[in-house]
């Protein structure tokens, strides 16, 4: 397979430096070794291996260090489909490197490269805000009256059905308490007391909650004057709170 023509400068520059660097005891090692893998990388490039190619351009690199490397590794990237790691390397290359073939090939290929990566991994849209949702408005003082008898109502279930529990954890309370022999039986009715206790407490806060909010309806509704200034009651429904708005004039 040919190769661009701008990778083929590259190439050729990158054997050149290679071939012509003066070399010490240690420092002709190295340079041995990045001609190596530098001729390794080719060959797997040359055979669209760009994995491996990437794999020998740094390794090449580590050994020695030259810009042209650099290139070499965005273009691997660019044709591998790794779009954000090609346009860092191009940039790095760049960084040092400002002028030339090459760096107008990296140059050309920058934007298209940063653009690709983008539409790799679009923004995510920001979540909508919660929004409160109103449930029917119930307006004028006969509606507000009938809505304090409901909640009154419910209340009062409420709370009758909390001190039933609270009887029944009573009961197993005493039951229980002149016991020694703790069998499964009496260790299930520990458990059934407690849950009894539970719920006893949430039904009748929650009933004495709602009388309350019936009470106060029923009074309000009784001083309202519809005809001029009604009032609105509109129950609230959201998906961290629940809750009654009133609005008029008292």
């Amino acid at each position: 397979m040919a190769m661009p023509r701008n990778m083929l400068i590259a190439v050729a520059i990158v054997a050149s430096m290679l071939g012509s660097r003066p070399a010490g005891a240690d420092d002709g090692t190295a340079i041995e070794r990045a001609q190596k893998f530098f001729e390794v990388g080719q060959l797997h490039f040359s055979a669209k291996e760009y994995e491996l190619a990437v794999s020998n351009y740094r390794k090449a690199y580590e050994q020695e260090p030259l810009a042209e490397f650099l290139f070499n590794l965005g273009q691997a990237y660019r044709l591998w489909g790794k779009y954000e790691l090609s346009a860092q390397w191009y940039q790095k290359y760049l960084d040092q490197v400002s002028t030339g073939l090459i760096a107008d090939a990296a140059r050309g290929h920058l934007p298209e490269m940063k653009r690709l990566a983008e539409a790799a991994h679009p923004a995510r849209p920001e979540p909508e805000p919660e929004v409160t949702k109103p449930l029917p408005v119930v307006t004028g003082s006969r509606p507000l009256r009938l809505t304090s008898y409901a909640l009154a109502g419910v209340g009062v279930v409420a709370l009758g059905t909390g001190i039933a529990f609270g009887v029944r954890a009573s009961n197993l309370s005493d039951e229980l308490s002149n016991v020694d022999d703790w069998t499964q039986s009496n260790i299930d009715k520990i458990d059934s007391g407690e849950n009894a206790e539970t719920l006893s407490i949430i039904l009748v806060s929650t009933g004495a909650v709602l009388l309350g909010a019936g009470v106060v309806l029923y009074f309000v509704s009784r001083d309202s004057e519809p005809a001029e200034q009604p009032f609105v009651v509109s129950p609230i429904v959201g998906n961290r709170e629940v809750g009654l708005s009133l609005t008029g004039s008292f």
